[in-house]
């Protein structure tokens, strides 16, 4: 394909991506990249605000990580859906208690918190994430997130991650993350 922008900014579904080309055979050296940071996390998604997958050719560098198997497996509900198989924060309190019966990882909040009413998903207080900045030019794509929503209030006040990659094939990622204790 040619003509397509080489990164863009999906806003209804929260999601950025970047490309430097099309190949992604062996060898190659195009850049691939997505940046989530959703405003709900129900339905088929994951915990995993704020994450970001990079490849480069064939080489997958940062990726999500488990094997999807139906959804009901105890490796799916404490791993695979969860913010630790995914690139993105988790700061672990051991008194947790928001995971309910699994595994505490120290990530975002399951989602599981819907509301009864369809109408009602809309709602800003469901939300867990807000690309908050974007941009694109030739030489760079920049893109910010803010994922603090997606934690438990009481162990996390901030979490933003910014992104900016540096074309052809640079990626720079700040995350600012401030937890309520040490």
């Amino acid at each position: 394909p040619t003509g397509l922008p080489d990164a863009w900014y999906f806003s209804d579904m929260g999601t950025v991506y970047m490309r430097s080309g099309f190949d992604y055979s062996e060898g190659s050296d195009d850049v691939y990249a997505v940046f989530r940071c959703e405003a709900m996390n129900a339905g088929h998604t994951n915990a995993h605000q704020n994450h970001i997958l990079l490849a480069r050719g064939a080489d997958l560098l940062a990726i999500d990580s488990g094997v999807y198997d139906g959804g009901v497996s105890s490796h799916h509900l404490n791993y695979f859906s969860r913010t630790i198989a995914h690139n993105t924060v988790t700061v672990y309190d051991p008194s947790e208690t928001t995971f309910g019966g699994y595994a505490n990882d120290g990530g975002q909040m399951m989602p599981k918190e819907l509301p009864v009413r369809f109408g009602d998903a809309s709602s800003p207080e469901y939300y867990r994430g807000k690309i908050e900045a974007f941009k694109n030019t030739d030489t760079f794509t920049y893109v910010k997130g803010d994922a603090t929503a997606a934690y438990a209030s009481y162990k996390l006040d901030l979490f933003t991650r910014e992104i900016v990659w540096l074309k052809p094939n640079v990626f720079v990622v700040l995350d600012r993350v401030r937890a309520t204790s040490p």
